[in-house]
């Protein structure tokens, strides 16, 4: 089954905080849950999540559907077979995303829908195997990255594709791997790649 935490107070902000050794998320396996669901398609305020370390094996959706999601005050990181997407209306902005191998997916529906990753890194590199898919959307607003790395040091890096009808700005690229192949693509009115290297 499926494990959800989602808020009585639709309009409410939601914040789980994870402090310390305490951390719950460690100890869930692929075979716990078929997925980890934090907050929910119909929730207005912002989905919070603090904390260092948090890992989760089960595939990890983040919702505020009419709200907005602020990771920067964590890290996240996926193990085993999980995969990681966040999706709001509002605006996205995260601290440090990590999923070797496996996708990350940031996804901003609504108005001023903003995505600001700028106080991490958004990294799906992998030393055992082909570099993870990492996509960033925005429906109707900019977006600003930090670092992006999916990276395989034996196979094949992850794709990457970002998209904005307003602008996109980009920290470092590393996108490296000993399969040929891989495709970046960075699509919308004005592209900024002043702030980083690319590899």
């Amino acid at each position: 089954g499926d494990l959800i935490l989602s808020p009585l107070d639709l309009a409410g902000d939601l914040t789980i905080a994870v402090n310390g050794g305490a951390q719950p998320f460690q100890t869930l396996s692929s075979s716990d849950f078929a997925r980890v669901v934090i907050g929910n398609t119909i929730h207005a305020g912002t989905v919070r999540i603090l904390g260092s370390g948090i890992t989760f094996s089960d595939p990890l959706e983040i919702n505020s559907g009419l709200g907005s999601i602020d990771t920067t005050g964590a890290s996240l990181q996926g193990e085993d077979d999980a995969t990681i997407g966040l999706t709001a209306a509002n605006s996205i902005t995260t601290g440090n995303l990590t999923n070797p191998g496996r996708s990350l997916t940031l996804n901003a529906t609504g108005g001023p829908g903003t995505i600001d990753t700028t106080a991490g890194r958004l990294d799906t590199s992998n030393p055992a195997g082909n570099g993870g898919t990492l996509t960033v959307t925005s429906q109707s607003g900019s977006i600003n990255l930090g670092d992006l790395d999916t990276h395989s040091t034996p196979g094949q890096a992850g794709t990457i594709a970002v998209t904005s009808p307003v602008s996109v700005a980009v920290g470092s690229i590393r996108a490296d791997g000993v399969i040929p192949g891989t495709t970046i693509t960075l699509t919308s009115d004005e592209i900024d790649f002043s702030a980083g290297s690319r590899s």
